[in-house]
């Protein structure tokens, strides 16, 4: 089940977030889904998300640092690359620089089924706004 789980997870982030298939985010997420660290509900927030952050990155790559997985979670550790040509989320205030920007985060998915259910993240979005100069530390 942890291989299934991973490949699963990886999904997320090569298939969905990367190649931006907003098809395959229903066969990943249970409707049920949330996101703790947004509050995010359900594969029709997580779309909109996916469509923001591709938005604000549209040249976005996605790599999968690694993945460790045991029982129903998979923590994955990974870093997107792209040039900050619109909004980012969260940031929207922030007009488009042209910079390119490297953004690294933790995932726990937690998985039920054949579905992920919820996620705790940590991005390194502290980071980003040095690299497009918003912040200056």
């Amino acid at each position: 089940m942890t291989t299934e789980n991973k490949t699963r997870s990886r999904r997320v982030f090569e298939e969905i977030t990367g190649q931006g298939n907003l098809d395959a985010v229903d066969e990943v997420f249970a409707l049920e889904f949330m996101n703790q660290a947004l509050g995010v509900v359900g594969p029709t927030e997580v779309k909109q998300i996916v469509t923001m952050f591709r938005t604000a990155l549209p040249d976005l790559q996605v790599t999968v640092e690694e993945q460790v997985a045991e029982d129903d979670r998979v923590v994955s550790r990974v870093t997107y690359r792209g040039t900050h040509e619109g909004p980012l989320p969260m940031f929207s205030n922030i007009a488009p620089t042209g910079k390119p920007v490297v953004l690294t985060g933790i995932y726990i998915h937690r998985h039920a089924g054949d579905r992920i259910v919820e996620v705790y993240s940590l991005l390194d979005f502290w980071g980003v706004l040095r690299q497009i100069g918003a912040v200056s530390i």
